[in-house]
């Protein structure tokens, strides 16, 4: 009697792995979001105890304002994959929005930072640095976040 091989099912692991070959707007989604995160642990550790209350806030507003329009950016990258379509341009334009929100939140922080530089005595020079550190991280983050959004909505915006 001939016996018929029937081939064996893949395993979970290579199953998964093609089902992620086959999104790449997610994969391309996922390694900006890699390469931004090394990004801003770096730039944390950089000036970790340097900045001023007032700037550590901002740059929390601006960066949770960035973490819910990536892990948007995600989703919608996940949907045009699964879809195989181009990704609705309704829903773009609420990435366009947190691009546009960023640096004027990051605006705040800034103008935070100056209000504390200039207020007080002209001899308080610490008082001068912290003011200057804060209007510095909070327009930094502002512009690394929209950097990083507009990166992400372009590969949405492809194909």
């Amino acid at each position: 009697m001939d016996r018929q091989t029937e081939p064996e099912p893949a395993s979970g692991r290579a199953q998964s792995l093609r089902d992620l070959t086959a999104r790449p707007r997610f994969l391309r989604w996922a390694l900006v979001n890699a390469l931004a995160f090394v990004a801003f642990v770096t730039a944390l550790a950089s000036y970790h105890g340097h900045v001023h209350t007032v700037g550590k806030v901002s740059a929390s507003i601006v960066l949770g304002v960035f973490f819910l329009a990536s892990a948007y950016c995600g989703l919608l990258s996940w949907r045009a994959d699964a879809a195989m379509e181009r990704t609705d341009a309704r829903a773009l334009e609420h990435v366009s929005f947190a691009i546009r929100v960023c640096p004027m939140l990051a605006m705040l922080g800034t103008a935070s930072g100056f209000l504390i530089a200039f207020t007080g005595s002209t001899e308080d020079v610490q008082q001068r640095v912290a003011g200057a550190s804060t209007g510095i991280v909070a327009t930094v983050v502002g512009v690394a976040c929209t950097i990083v959004l507009m990166l992400q909505r372009h590969l949405l915006d492809e194909h």
